[in-house]
This record gives C-alpha cells, sequence and structure tokens, in this order.
C-alpha cells in the first residue's frame, strides 16, 4: 500500500519525539476495542475524514499524559507518539480476529484431538 509506505519511510528517530504530549483518546462508537489517541492541543482537526466517518461518533474515554517510557495497555508510547507527531493521531486497532480464531482453533482441535483418543481407546479396548 503506497500510503503504508510513505508512511513508514517518515518515521522520525526517537531522538525527535516530543518529550510528553497531552493526548485525548477517544473510543469509537462503531467498535468497543478501537481508540483513537489525538493531541490535546489538534483535537480531531488532523484525523481524517474518512476514518473518522469509519470510527463512528468519538467518545472521550479519557486524558492522559505520554511520554516515551509511559506504559499503555495494548500500545508502544514511542509508536503513539510518533504516529501523532507525523499523522496527527494514533489508532489503536482491537486485537487481530486472527489471533480470537487461532485460539478457537487450538481449542476445537485439542478437543477434537482427545476425543479420537477416548474413541480410539474403546475400539482398541473393545476388540481384544
Amino acid at each position: 500500500m503506497m500510503e503504508g509506505q510513505a508512511i513508514t519511510e517518515g518515521l522520525s528517530t526517537k531522538e525527535d519525539l516530543p518529550i510528553k504530549v497531552l493526548c485525548d483518546v477517544y473510543k469509537s462508537s462503531a467498535n468497543s476495542d478501537m481508540y483513537l489517541f489525538v493531541a490535546r492541543s489538534d483535537g480531531l482537526s488532523r484525523v481524517p475524514e474518512s476514518l473518522l466517518q469509519r470510527f463512528g461518533k468519538p467518545q472521550r474515554a479519557l486524558t492522559l499524559m505520554i511520554d516515551p517510557q509511559r506504559q499503555l495497555a495494548r500500545a508502544d508510547a514511542e509508536a503513539v507518539l510518533d504516529s501523532l507527531q507525523q499523522r496527527g493521531f494514533y489508532l489503536q486497532l482491537p486485537p487481530a480476529a486472527e489471533d480470537y480464531m487461532q485460539a478457537v482453533n487450538r481449542h476445537s482441535h485439542q478437543h477434537s484431538h482427545q476425543h479420537s483418543h477416548q474413541h480410539n481407546g474403546k475400539l482398541q479396548g473393545g476388540g481384544q
């Protein structure tokens, strides 16, 4: 994707990152696990209209000060700061659906594997 390539090529070095940024974090009305971080000084002004349409009505969840050492639940503080500087926002997506499906598949595989062992045991035990 050309847009993604331009973004990664324009990443700043750690030395260029702001020391601290006061951020407003918005929760998506369209997806409960999607959050949008913006610098309080910019608000939503730098967020593309197309993203806001997909995001749904932004609902402010919290305001926090982010610095490079800040521990965030599901995001890297340096990545958030870099994205705020380069793009004007950071979009935190929900955990990947693939992770969920892999967990479901692992559980399903383990269950069917256990079931086949039980079934094979009955067949072998009944024939002896």
